[in-house]
């Protein structure tokens, strides 16, 4: 990505797929605004944010916007009015803003958007904001703020700098749009923050507290709880962005066509991705997809006694998208419908991810399609957790995902069993779904499912049960629930119909 002189964006942000191309937003906070729970995992740059809840919301708000290059619009904003009339504008404003930044529109003619669009909303009037986009190839920066601090250069060492005021007013006051440039390099650290007194005393010093590394994570760690010291009782935002040394390599795997490579192949593209640092449902849902789709190559592409090669390709994209491409040079085998539980497999890793494509090399003319081949794409979309404090626990921080989940998976004879830990909520529960098909095959099995370590049941966890029990009763199978007794998962379960075991103590 490079901006020219009047700091217009060259590239657009790449499209996004089906099912959503931006991280989860969480429910409403109090005074009516949602913020997001998630950061886009970028090849260039690294970003963190942490957001210190103290139970009396400001108004304030933020942003991250995937640009094409591998580059992000980093954005935090506030009003001056707190209230859910001025948070829900405040997040009507924030959409807006995404938007024109996805459209590739310049930036001063975007901001001037921005800011036509406040003034015709009261609640709005007089609200801040601060804009920074970032390449991160060449570490080109170009920002603009409304009445707000503007963004703050840390540097590797934990020196930091805050950047000159674009000296616009805050919005909807009749303040043309600035735009200032600077260069991040190699090292440093890109740092938005909410509005406080601490802009007022000179810029967070995030080195300043012993034991608090200079990257995205620490710095806006050590920010958010400086914020809060200083303002009281007020919310605080910090959101940073880093670049990182190198783009993060592909992954190359060329493998022969045996069980035992399925493994080998789990392993290199777990280790892959903890180099990302995702979200563990984004992990999971893509180890199980990519595994899924690998054995199935493994076990028909090629005849039995005669293991060809299969090859696993995985790449992230500017748009945050992680790539899995798995290949075989065997036979295409069409599911035979007069088989129960043929074609299961990818119909469920087909629900798991955002996209997935099948298809297959040019073929020998008179050769039957797949003949010669099949090329398996997944693409998945990789989020980090925003970090949030509260209060109550202020050297604590807490991802947005809420305590470990986790589900154990075993398929032994004629029965399948899965024992569950943790939250199955909103933010678990498709990981949930699609762990729980994979375990009993598409429905083929019937599924034995522990909950007794269960901590929160909530709607959509339910709703992932109803759906597994659908899809075992067209196979004529069944589900076996286990609670504990007296446990949040068994009252939930009674109330919602669902025929459920009690475990013994």
């Amino acid at each position: 990505m490079a901006f020219s002189e009047d700091g217009h964006v060259n590239r657009q942000r790449a499209a996004g797929v089906t099912r959503g191309s931006r991280p989860a937003s969480a429910g409403a906070r109090p005074g009516g605004l949602s913020l997001p729970t998630g950061l886009a995992v970028l090849p260039l740059v690294q970003m963190a944010a942490c957001y210190r809840v103290d139970g009396h919301a400001d108004g304030g708000w933020f942003d991250a916007v995937p640009l094409a290059g591998g580059g992000v619009a980093l954005i935090v904003g506030g009003v001056t009015r707190p209230g859910r009339t001025s948070a829900a504008a405040m997040g009507q404003l924030g959409a807006v803003l995404a938007e024109l930044l996805a459209a590739g529109d310049d930036l001063a003619t975007g901001l001037a958007r921005v800011d036509r669009f406040a003034a015709g909303r009261p609640a709005l009037r007089a609200a801040t904001l601060v804009l920074a986009a970032l390449s991160p190839g060449d570490g080109a920066l170009c920002y603009a703020s409304y009445g707000h601090p503007p963004p703050v250069i840390v540097s590797a060492g934990g020196r930091a700098r805050c950047l000159p005021s674009t000296g616009a007013g805050p919005l909807a006051t009749g303040s043309a749009p600035v735009l200032a440039r600077e260069q991040l390099q190699r090292g440093e650290l890109l740092l938005l923050h909410s509005a406080g007194e601490t802009s007022r005393s000179g810029p967070p010093r995030p080195a300043a507290h012993a034991g608090t590394a200079t990257t995205a994570d620490g710095v806006c760690q050590r920010t958010s709880a400086l914020l809060a010291a200083a303002n009281g009782a007020a919310d605080a935002i910090a959101l940073a962005a880093q670049r990182r040394p190198a783009p993060v390599p592909e992954l190359n795997l060329d493998l022969p066509a045996i069980p035992a490579s399925l493994r080998a192949a789990r392993h290199s593209l777990a280790t892959w991705l903890s180099q990302l640092d995702p979200l563990v449902q984004n992990r999971d849902t893509l180890l199980l997809a990519a595994g899924e789709v690998l054995g199935n190559a493994i076990e028909h592409a090629y005849p039995p006694g005669q293991p060809g090669r299969v090859r696993m390709q995985a790449v992230l994209g500017d748009d945050g998208h992680a790539e899995c491409r798995i290949s075989d040079r065997g036979s295409w085998k069409a599911p035979d419908p007069a088989i129960p539980g043929r074609g299961a497999g990818l119909m469920l890793v087909g629900r798991m991810i955002d996209q997935l494509d099948v298809h297959h090399p040019p073929q020998p003319r008179g050769t039957p399609q797949g003949a010669r081949g099949t090329v398996v794409t997944l693409r998945h979309r990789l989020s980090r957790s925003v970090a949030v404090t509260s209060a109550a626990s202020p050297l604590r921080a807490v991802p947005a995902a809420g305590p470990a989940f986790q589900v154990d998976c075993t398929a032994g004879g004629s029965c399948a069993r899965a024992t569950v830990r943790g939250p199955v909520d909103a933010s678990t529960a498709g990981s949930f779904h699609s762990q729980l098909l994979i375990a009993c095959r598409g429905g083929t099995l019937p599924l034995s499912v522990d909950l007794t370590g269960v901590t929160h049941l909530g709607g959509a966890g339910v709703a992932a049960l109803y759906q597994v029990k659908d899809q075992l009763a067209l196979f004529r199978q069944t589900l076996v629930l286990a609670t504990a007794p007296g446990s949040a998962a068994d009252a939930v379960l009674g109330l919602s119909g669902l025929r459920h075991d009690r475990a013994a103590r």
